[in-house]
């Protein structure tokens, strides 16, 4: 509410995509397809940082319950069956 900076941590890697968040999560995508993801909380707990293997081209997005990324070569679909 007040604008209050909660934390701050270095990826490790360029970013291209802007963050997103869904649900308790928010995500970070490099431009060298590594993924950093985070709990939405007031302080950082890292859950994640898986990598697609590809350059992500641009912003994921959210349907329902999936994440879609897109890379150079692919579109990454990220949820439950």
């Amino acid at each position: 509410a007040t604008g209050e900076e909660q934390w701050k941590e270095r990826s490790g890697s360029p970013m291209r995509a802007s963050p997103l968040a869904s649900g308790d999560r928010v995500y970070f995508f490099g431009k060298d397809g590594k993924a950093t993801i985070v709990a939405a909380s007031r302080s950082y707990t890292l859950i994640a940082q898986p990598e697609l293997g590809e350059e992500i081209i641009a912003s994921p997005a959210v349907a329902g319950n999936d994440l879609y990324v897109r890379t150079k070569n692919h579109i990454y679909r990220i949820g439950e069956k």
